[in-house]
């Protein structure tokens, strides 16, 4: 019985800490996101940026694989194009390359929850994307967003403005699982 109990207990430990991967690094983002994106410096720190730099922080890991997969380094003619034939691999971004090492997994973005990792992409009026933390949703259901941002000067909460533009805007979500 005692066995089964100290089995028991390890089984659930290591599923919370499962579960709590990404509250764990939307904690340590809020904590130290400012020095990451301090305001002021988007130009040196953009979303990808510091989602690179705080996923290389909070996992002490160093993969430029994973670093040029979250970069995105293509012109927005290309990532038009890979919107419309629905290229997953490129449009992801951050998303991918955290499933691809192993440190995330998908989600439905209607399972979303904060510290989920989120990848859109906008076509309302041209193409535009961003990436971030999920914090929670405003008072009409748009998706908020923490990391870097000029509408966040830096670090901070920005809002997607998703709704009513539902066949223009592209959300890709994983959730951490290390």
């Amino acid at each position: 019985m005692k066995k089964l109990l100290i089995i028991l207990i390890s089984f659930l430990s290591s599923s919370f800490t499962i579960q709590d991967s990404g509250t764990n690094f939307y904690n340590y983002c809020k904590t130290y996101g400012r020095d990451i994106a301090p305001v002021y410096k988007y130009g040196k720190t953009d979303c990808t940026n510091f989602l690179d730099k705080s996923l290389k922080k909070f996992y002490r890991i160093d993969n430029k694989e994973l670093t040029k997969i979250i970069m995105i380094d293509y012109s927005i003619n290309q990532v038009d194009s890979m919107i419309r034939v629905k290229n997953k691999t490129i449009l992801t971004g951050v998303c991918y390359g955290l499933v691809k090492f192993g440190y995330a997994e998908w989600v439905d973005i209607k399972n979303i929850r904060k510290g989920d990792i989120v990848q859109y992409w906008s076509t309302l009026g041209y193409t535009n994307g961003h990436c971030g933390i999920f914090h929670g949703y405003d008072k009409k259901g748009n998706v908020l967003l923490t990391g870097s941002h000029p509408d966040s000067n830096g670090y901070g909460i920005m809002n997607c403005y998703n709704k009513g533009n539902e066949n223009n805007i592209y959300f890709f979500v994983v959730r951490l699982i290390k």
